[in-house]
């Protein structure tokens, strides 16, 4: 499968980083806004938000601009003359056209290791028409502009370590990427799943085989996944619940799953948000490329930043 390929491509390097940017947001008092389905609604009518993506504008901070696009997860064909293209890729397309940035930061991958794996995404011809993910469409418009970009994820032997200090267990980990990885496929190509009981087992097998085990040093099967499930959800083991994008939101007071997402995120949005704040002082022009979750947790601390923001909404 063809996210199968993508996913084996970001975590092959991962152990092999060491940088000094890993763990920095330790030493940071940053504030993040714990998430809620009612907190986030309630933002986004504060201030207008009629959906996703929505662009946001800081340009209080001197010369300094940061645009952060709160992306609506996207898949799919690039915009053209004949093809519209999803509206994440076209308010992306958009901020290169306008905005001009002087670096991008977008989401799935963390390491300067792994950017050289991006590059190589960039120049495959499987990925240019159709590149699978607003990520990978904004790393191609930079590199095809002479911009460099970089993830604003923590590596994943970082991760591991959160979520053993956290009290978590490294399967706890696996299973929420594993339930991940099946939102976004089910999410992006639903043809795949006319038969969810047969190509459920397939996918489990493959994500604990080829991208789970490269993360954990050990490989997972759909039985074992099947009885963290019913452990973890009074017996229930149900297509429906496990493929519903809240399954895996990062509600800290919801279900066992959300709450190992919580943990997850929070260490994700720390390390996100030291990566905005470095790139801030060094170019002068940043956009961020997250999903919308991500802005509404870092709000606070972006707005006591770089001030007050516009938010665009558009049909884009």
């Amino acid at each position: 499968m063809k996210i199968q390929k993508f996913l084996i491509t970001l975590v092959s390097s991962t152990f092999l980083y060491s940088a000094a940017v890993d763990g920095l947001a330790a030493d940071f008092p940053y504030e993040l806004t714990p998430f809620s389905f009612e907190g986030q609604s309630a933002f986004a009518q504060e201030r207008s938000i009629t959906g996703l993506p929505v662009v946001i504008h800081f340009e209080e901070a001197g010369y300094k601009s940061l645009r952060y696009i709160a992306a609506k997860h996207a898949a799919g064909p690039v915009p053209s003359e004949t093809e519209p293209g999803h509206p994440t890729f076209v308010a992306i397309k958009k901020a290169f056209e306008e905005f001009n940035p002087d670096i991008c930061i977008v989401e799935g991958f963390d390491s300067e290791v792994e950017t050289l794996n991006w590059q190589q995404i960039c120049d495959s011809s499987e990925f240019k028409d159709n590149p699978g993910s607003e990520s990978i469409y904004t790393a191609q418009l930079a590199k095809g502009r002479g911009i460099p970009f970089i993830g604003g994820e923590p590596t994943n032997a970082s991760i591991l370590t959160h979520i053993l200090q956290s009290g978590l267990s490294i399967d706890d980990y696996a299973y929420l990427s594993i339930t991940r990885q099946l939102i976004q496929d089910y999410r992006d190509n639903k043809h795949l799943w006319e038969n969810p009981d047969v190509y459920l087992e397939t996918f489990v097998n493959d994500m604990g085989a080829l991208y789970c085990e490269q993360i954990t040093r050990k490989k997972y099967t759909f039985a074992e996944y099947e009885d963290w499930v019913k452990a973890n959800y009074d017996g229930l083991f149900c297509f429906e619940e496990l493929s519903d994008t809240r399954a895996a939101a990062p509600v800290i007071d919801g279900t066992r799953l959300q709450q190992i997402a919580s943990v997850n995120s929070k260490h994700r949005d720390l390390e996100i948000l030291s990566r905005i704040i470095m790139a801030a002082e060094k170019y002068n022009r940043v956009l961020v490329v997250y999903g919308g979750t991500h802005y509404y947790t870092q709000h606070r601390e972006l707005e006591r930043r770089f001030g007050t923001p516009r938010y665009e909404n558009g049909e884009f």
